[in-house]
């Protein structure tokens, strides 16, 4: 079985001391060991997945966002619309409003937050 290389940009320097001081900050407010070792994986794939996929958007700001659903909105086929309807009902309410990345980061972020909150102490070492 093929071991994980996260390569060097990605290595937890063993000395770090954001690092050491998250692990501590964590441990020492009652997460447990497992609990402690999960959270920065967590936020680490929302953090950058959440960049990856504003990256390679199309647009920037909300107003741009409905302009492209829009677009979409009205270049879908019928059978599409009626085979999708919550998909066509979101990129109907986009057209209308459009989405505002920054908004939707921090909604996210609330609710990643707030499950990891949860976690504490749910998670037991053993």
């Amino acid at each position: 079985m093929p071991t994980a290389n996260p390569g060097p940009s990605r290595k937890v320097q063993p000395c770090s001391a954001t690092s050491a001081c998250a692990t501590g900050s964590l441990r020492e407010n009652g997460f447990s060991f497992r609990t402690t070792v999960h959270v920065p994986s967590l936020l680490d794939a929302y953090v950058y997945g959440f960049a990856l996929q504003q990256e390679t958007l199309s647009f920037e700001t909300p107003e741009e966002s409905a302009e492209a659903a829009a677009a979409t909105r009205d270049a879908e086929s019928a059978e599409a619309a009626a085979r999708y309807p919550y998909l066509l009902e979101v990129v109907e309410e986009l057209a209308k409003e459009g989405y505002d990345y920054d908004t939707e980061f921090g909604v996210g972020l609330d609710v990643l937050l707030d499950g990891i909150e949860v976690l504490r102490g749910s998670w037991r070492d053993g």
